[in-house]
C-alpha cells in the first residue's frame, strides 16, 4: 500500500507565510494563467496549508488553500496571494477543509 506523504494543516504553523483566517487576495502571479479566472482578484480567507513534500516544503513552502465566500475554495502558491488591504473584509474562516460556500 502507497501511502500519501501529503501534510494538510488547518491551524497556525510557525515559519509559515501566512496565518490560519488571514484576509488574502488573489493575484495573477504566474505565467501558465493556471489560477482558475472566478478567483483572480477577489479576497479570501486561509484556511489551510497543504505541504506536498513535507520534508522540502516545511514549513516556509505551503500551497495555501483559500476560501472566498461565494465563490469556493482552492490552492494557491505564496506567490499568487498578497495582503488585502485592511478595508476589505471577508467571512470569518471557519467549517472543514473540504466545504465549499
Amino acid at each position: 500500500m502507497i501511502q500519501d506523504p501529503s501534510l494538510i494543516v488547518s491551524e497556525d504553523v510557525n515559519g509559515a507565510p501566512v496565518k490560519m483566517g488571514e484576509a488574502v487576495k488573489i493575484v495573477e502571479a504566474s505565467e501558465d494563467g493556471s489560477i482558475g479566472r472566478r478567483f483572480l482578484g477577489c479576497t479570501g480567507t486561509v484556511v489551510g496549508l497543504v505541504y506536498d513534500d513535507p520534508g522540502v516544503q516545511y514549513p516556509r513552502d505551503p500551497l495555501v488553500r483559500v476560501r472566498v465566500q461565494g465563490v469556493g475554495e482552492d490552492l494557491f502558491f505564496v506567490d499568487e496571494l498578497e495582503p488585502a488591504p485592511a478595508t476589505e473584509q471577508v467571512a470569518k474562516w471557519g467549517g472543514a477543509l473540504g466545504s465549499v460556500t
